[in-house]
């Protein structure tokens, strides 16, 4: 599988994720070398941005994409809410994302490397 196949298998039409829990509005751009930037994420329903979340780390393991992204807070559409900046780097931690540096304003740039490696790779 390649990481297109991923970005394939993800019920996303930008910017709408679908998800059982309701949309959540998603920017994710596709790198090179099997990696995707998650731009921004927002809830439209309570705990959509949780589940889409949670779709697109799976996807990325099973196909070997390493996630990216900066923790900063945005504005909140929908029903969601705006997290400290504290909160929100916990929750993409919750996901596996870890502290990869900041940038000048203090905003972490985090990474989650993929859970398998692509295939053809060792």
């Amino acid at each position: 599988m390649t990481a297109s196949q991923f970005f394939d298998e993800l019920p996303y039409r930008p910017p709408l994720f679908a998800t059982s829990k309701g949309d959540a509005a998603v920017n994710l751009v596709m790198q090179k070398h099997d990696r995707a930037t998650l731009k921004w994420l927002a809830s439209l329903q309570r705990g959509a941005g949780r589940a889409a979340l949670a779709t697109i780390t799976e996807a990325a393991d099973r196909h070997g994409v390493t996630l990216e992204l900066m923790a900063k807070p945005g504005r909140p559409m929908g029903a969601g809410k705006r997290l400290p900046r504290k909160k929100l780097e916990a929750f993409y931690a919750g996901f596996g994302f870890a502290v990869a540096g900041r940038d000048s304003d203090g905003f972490a740039r985090m990474v989650r490397e993929s859970k398998r490696p692509p295939l053809g790779r060792p």
